[in-house]
């Protein structure tokens, strides 16, 4: 009798242990539900909390890129459309969320969609900066109004499947966004870590072999081109840099370490000292040539390809790529979507009740190269 009643105790304390682990499995983490993410960030061990500082003018375009003009109508537009309202409902909504935190944050929106006007298809790679665009977009007319004002057409949130991996289109995405902008000490982090994934050999063939009108049609914004200047210039720049860096890459091996354009086989050494005075930013002037070296290592040795870069990459972007995945949604500038845009599905934000934050050690589990799920492009 006794022996039963004790494998009765052992088999309730046995069955009180599973209940307990299966119930940890269970706790709530970042998910596609809107009303489990929150986009404000607790402070973790691997991310530090965000501190103030001084953002960069226009945008943080580099100097050749000739955007310049757009970036300031879209700031001042922004200003006097609905930026302090925007601000309150973002603060008041995800109360973790610092003034710093918020301000990184709507600085890779506003570039995100500077992007629009210049590519067919921009997936969002960041849920964070997605929550935010999401409470932008509950000011209806105002952002009708500040799209018009800056980009001559609204830039749509079109959400749709479920999520899918799109390492060529992240790939892409990060290529251009090194070419266009210098990185801040929170921007990899934003965007889940840059330059995991190499260009696809596709598009490589087709930069390299194809017409600029042809590359043009088939990758940018042909409707903003046509109204804006400044855009038709950054498209043709675009284009030419990545012409020019596929044919560097032609007698620069891979194996030296040496990136299109410097001439120099000291990569690392070239990204962790090169003085840049004019960057307010420590550990970003050599951003646009880790651009470069993705795209030579894209060329030179696919295979080899996460070797290559980790040799190069500095410290802090290690630690952006293995805190975080991502997902990715995309916009539509226009009155359509583009037919070719990335799928996946929507990930919008919580109100602070979600035990998951945006840049806390608890990260979405998916990949960087995922799509959320909104259209991205110019026609």
């Amino acid at each position: 009798m006794e022996a039963v009643v004790v494998a009765g105790i052992v088999l309730l304390i046995t069955l009180l242990l599973i209940g307990n682990a299966s119930g940890k499995k269970k706790r709530p983490g970042r998910t596609g539900n809107r009303g489990t993410r929150s986009v404000g960030s607790r402070p973790s061990p691997q991310l530090p909390p965000y501190e103030t500082g001084v953002l960069p003018d226009r945008l943080g375009l580099l100097p050749d890129v000739p955007l310049h003009g757009t970036a300031r109508r879209l700031e001042r537009a922004f200003d006097a459309g609905f930026g302090s309202q925007l601000k309150r409902r973002v603060l008041d909504k995800y109360t973790r969320m610092t003034e710093a935190e918020y301000d990184y944050k709507l600085l890779e929106l506003k570039r995100y969609l500077l992007m629009n006007a210049v590519l067919k298809g921009v997936p969002m790679f960041s849920p964070e900066v997605d929550d935010i665009w999401h409470e932008m977009l509950m000011f209806t007319r105002e952002y009708e109004r500040f799209c018009e004002e800056w980009n001559g057409r609204t830039v749509h949130h079109a959400p749709h499947g479920e999520a899918e991996p799109m390492p060529g289109e992240r790939a892409w995405f990060d290529w251009v966004y090194s070419q266009l902008f210098v990185a801040t000490p929170y921007s990899g982090r934003i965007w889940r870590g840059f330059f995991r994934y190499p260009l696809d050999a596709g598009l490589l063939q087709s930069l390299e072999r194809e017409a600029p009108e042809t590359i043009a049609e088939k990758r940018f914004s042909g409707a903003s081109a046509q109204t804006n200047p400044e855009t038709e210039q950054t498209i043709a720049l675009l284009i030419r840099k990545a012409k020019e860096q596929i044919s560097q890459s032609k007698t620069a091996p891979a194996a030296n370490g040496t990136i299109p354009g410097t001439g120099s086989p000291n990569a690392r050494e070239r990204w962790q000292d090169r003085p840049d005075s004019s960057s307010a930013y420590s550990g970003t002037a050599n951003f646009a040539m880790l651009g470069s070296a993705m795209l030579l290592f894209s060329m030179t040795d696919p295979t080899g390809y996460e070797q290559q870069m980790e040799a190069i990459m500095p410290e802090e972007e290690k630690r952006n790529q293995s805190s975080c995945g991502g997902s990715s949604c995309s916009g539509v500038s226009g009155d359509r979507r583009d037919p070719d845009s990335g799928d996946g599905g929507d990930t919008g934000g919580s109100s602070d009740g979600g035990n998951s934050s945006g840049d806390s050690s608890s990260c979405s589990s998916s990949s960087s190269s995922c799509s959320s799920g909104c259209g991205g492009g110019g026609d």
